[in-house]
């Protein structure tokens, strides 16, 4: 993502959009996105970023993240963070903000980059006009409810990035609590019913170790 935020900054461009491997933009988002960010700019706000509500491919549920405030003009609501694919950015809001943080590859990387811009003023929107189909992993049904599985190499930096970003001072305290429920269940989900559940078990905990630790970087470093 740096990479390509840097070459966009080499071809003076105003805007960029990230995109997993696995989304599916509907016709015309792009263009939704950036009317949105244009607005609210032109309306005298600090943008950070400004993405779309997502539709979970395969099944159709609508996984958007939820929303920070009440609705705005232009189908825009306000939200605490939003899912780095999709998401279109003003390269002013990186030049004020900075990049994505490389260390915390994979997990986290952009809540913690919008929790840092709504720390320093500027806002994230959802805009619920714009559709995009994306892949939030492998489904699994436990007790007749449905989550995403994930090895066990990928909680290590989930639990890992969690930890570390859950220590930072600047992080509100209604964050904290917000997220730190997320990681809570996540952490009852993994060590109790994802399997293998040895391995779940013990890349869990290594992360949350190594999160307390401040070890970043690969899991084999």
């Amino acid at each position: 993502q740096n990479r390509g935020l840097a070459r966009a900054r080499d071809r003076g461009c105003r805007h960029v959009v990230l995109f997993d491997q696995d989304s599916l933009p509907a016709a015309g988002m792009v263009g939704v996105l950036r009317h949105g960010a244009e607005t609210r700019a032109a309306a005298g706000e600090l943008v950070a970023a400004v993405g779309p509500g997502e539709v979970e491919t395969g099944s159709g549920r609508d996984a958007a993240v939820p929303p920070a405030g009440g609705a705005v003009a232009d189908g825009l609501v306000e939200a605490d963070h939003l899912i780095a694919s999709g998401c279109l950015i003003p390269v002013a809001a990186l030049d004020r903000i900075g990049d994505m943080r490389a260390e915390l590859f994979i997990d986290w990387v952009d809540v913690e980059w919008c929790l840092r811009a709504r720390a320093g003023g500027l806002r994230c929107y959802r805009a619920t006009r714009a559709r995009m189909a994306h892949a939030f992993g492998e489904p699994v049904t436990i007790l007749g409810r449905r989550f995403v599985w994930r090895p066990p190499l990928r909680h290590y930096y989930y639990f890992r990035n969690a930890v570390w970003l859950l220590r930072q001072r600047w992080i509100p305290a209604s964050e904290r609590l917000a997220h730190g429920g997320r990681v809570l269940r996540r952490l009852v989900l993994c060590l109790v019913l994802l399997r293998p559940r040895g391995a779940q078990w013990r890349m869990a905990w290594r992360g949350i170790g190594d999160g307390i630790a401040g070890r970043m970087g690969g899991a084999g470093s």
